[in-house]
């Protein structure tokens, strides 16, 4: 299993924390908690520096400055994206940013490839398993196979 793949699972734990039986609700809460604290760590792995910060909320800014807006004066967004209305002087001013911010935004840009190159890896988390025979009742085939890699079959 994929580090990426822990945020599945997680979801899937989520999904069936409900069910009764102690050897299931044990195997459940122990690994979300473990899937937890590993997630909090990738977190904070690719959380961006204050440098980035401050970049991402310069470029908003200047996406804003020139952008449509409506009657109330909020910026018109479609697509997720500004509609932006003096294209040739927005593009200036954000490559413009972008050049000042250059060292900042290559190590960002590596930052984010070591970071999907890490979700790629094997996973080094021992999972607790549970018995295919402690599965609750009720449990569909759809919740069994978002949380398959904690069943263990024999």
């Amino acid at each position: 299993m994929k580090n990426k793949d822990l945020f599945r699972l997680y979801q899937g734990l989520n999904d069936v924390s409900y069910f009764n039986g102690v050897k299931f609700a044990y195997s459940v809460v122990k690994n979300k908690k473990l899937i937890e604290a590993e997630i909090k760590t990738f977190e904070e792995v690719i959380k961006p520096t204050e440098e980035f910060q401050k970049y991402e909320q310069k470029r908003v800014e200047t996406c804003e400055k020139y952008c449509e807006r409506q009657e109330d004066g909020k910026p018109v967004v479609e697509n997720n994206a500004y509609k932006i209305i003096d294209k040739i002087s927005f593009d200036k001013e954000l490559e413009q940013l972008k050049t000042d911010s250059q060292e900042m935004l290559d190590y960002r840009e590596q930052q984010l490839k070591e970071y999907n190159e890490l979700l790629d890896e094997d996973t080094k988390l021992e999972l607790v398993k549970v018995s295919v025979d402690n599965l609750p009742n009720g449990i569909t085939s759809s919740q069994i196979e978002s949380i398959y890699e904690i069943i263990d079959e024999n």
